[in-house]
């Protein structure tokens, strides 16, 4: 088996500049998730760790490259998963030990990205970065709808879930 990647399946630069400039011009939560996705693009994070960072895991100084203390994801299982009954699980980072942290350095414009996310946008109660709409985490896979009858319908939009 052939573990590397395609440069040709990658997306380059200038599709990723297009991509997150989209984002923002999306209605609703668009310029919300457009540090999300700059997160995964300038750092390589999965979803689960920009879903669990927190701002007290983040260097960001006024001008120059920045850190994140990356610590774990949060992955939503569904409450029938859960040995608690909560949506969502805390998981350590994958193959490192469960109390292990891993620093990232972030570049110039991340760090710009973030400091005026959370400008904007403040934080979550938890101190958590980003959040859907009610203040609960963000849920990156979409959830059948209940219809009017309670059979499922369309799903929930990817990034609308709770904490």
């Amino acid at each position: 088996m052939d573990d590397t990647v395609d440069p040709n399946c990658v997306s380059n630069s200038i599709q990723v500049a297009r991509l997150l400039e989209s984002v923002c011009r999306l209605p609703g939560r668009g310029l919300h998730l457009y540090g999300f996705f700059a997160g995964m693009y300038y750092v390589g994070m999965r979803p689960a760790e920009v879903i669990h960072l927190e701002k007290v895991q983040c260097r960001l100084p006024s001008s120059g490259w920045g850190l994140l203390n990356l610590k774990g994801g949060v992955v939503t299982s569904g409450k029938e998963w859960t040995d608690d009954g909560a949506v969502h699980e805390i998981h350590s980072l994958k193959r490192r030990a469960a109390k292990a942290t891993r620093p990232v350095p972030i570049p110039p414009v991340l760090v710009r990205i973030l400091r005026d996310h959370i400008a904007r946008f403040g934080v979550a109660a938890d101190g958590g970065i980003f959040q859907n709409a009610a203040g609960d985490y963000i849920d990156t896979a979409p959830r059948p709808a209940a219809s009017p009858g309670g059979a499922p319908g369309k799903p929930h939009s990817p990034w609308t879930s709770t904490r």
